[in-house]
């Protein structure tokens, strides 16, 4: 029993002094990546702009892996008759434009 306890306790001064050792590195390495990953979020956001053909292929995919839950009778609407479909709540009577 003695020799566990002494197992933990070196153990935990090993995690303490690696702790204190790079802590602040780690730390700052953290604080950089979100800085990081914000300012390319905000440069994404106002150099791209989705096209007509980005949704164009964006509809092609979901609905051809709509037509394939479809085939392997996956049913994505458990309210059966109550569930809106997705071309009625379109603003435009077209649901995939081409």
């Amino acid at each position: 029993m003695e020799k566990e306890i002494q197992t933990v306790t070196r153990l935990a001064d090993d995690i303490m002094a690696f702790v204190v050792a790079y802590g602040f590195q780690i730390l700052g390495a953290l604080v950089f990546l979100a800085i990081g990953l914000i300012a390319a979020g905000w440069v994404g956001s106002q150099v791209w702009v989705p096209s007509r053909k980005y949704f164009q292929v964006r509809c092609a995919v979901n609905g051809a892996a709509l037509v394939a839950l479809k085939t392997a009778q996956i049913s994505l609407s458990p309210a059966g008759p109550l569930a809106l479909t997705a071309p009625s709540l379109s603003s435009n009577q077209e649901a995939c434009p081409s």
